[in-house]
């Protein structure tokens, strides 16, 4: 049996009295299970694990949203063996909220293929240069 993903992002929208706004879906629109990641007010997304098949057509079977708080239960296959391949890590050292800038991805009518996240970089106090006059 073959293992499908697909993805939908929704967001409080504080304009419309914080109703729900779901994204469009993202991959194969068959699906029997629906499973909601819910992110606490002052939770962020830092970065994703996953699993992605050996075979090309195979996309990914499971994914895991790592936030400031904590790991969160992987969606998709990983009690199976449509789980079987080779695990994804993707941590773009995000340590502030302003820095996160939303998810990417592509995916097949099969199957998501790929997924990533834009980056803001913003400055650090930590981070900024020195500035140093030299000679006279």
């Amino acid at each position: 049996m073959t293992s499908h993903m697909t993805l939908m992002f929704g967001y409080l929208n504080s304009e419309d009295d914080e109703a729900l706004t779901l994204s469009m879906k993202f991959g194969p629109s068959e699906g029997h299970s629906f499973r909601a990641v819910i992110l606490k007010q002052d939770e962020y997304v830092t970065g994703l694990s996953g699993v992605h098949g050996y075979g090309m057509r195979d996309g990914i079977k499971s994914l895991t949203f790592h936030t400031n708080c904590g790991e969160h239960e992987p969606i998709g296959s990983v009690n199976d063996n449509s789980a079987i391949g080779f695990k994804i890590d993707i941590d773009p050292g995000i340590r502030d909220r302003r820095e996160f800038g939303g998810l990417f991805g592509s995916y097949s009518k099969n199957n998501l293929s790929s997924v990533g996240i834009y980056v803001s970089p913003i400055a650090r106090y930590d981070m900024v240069a020195k500035r140093e006059n030299i000679g006279p």
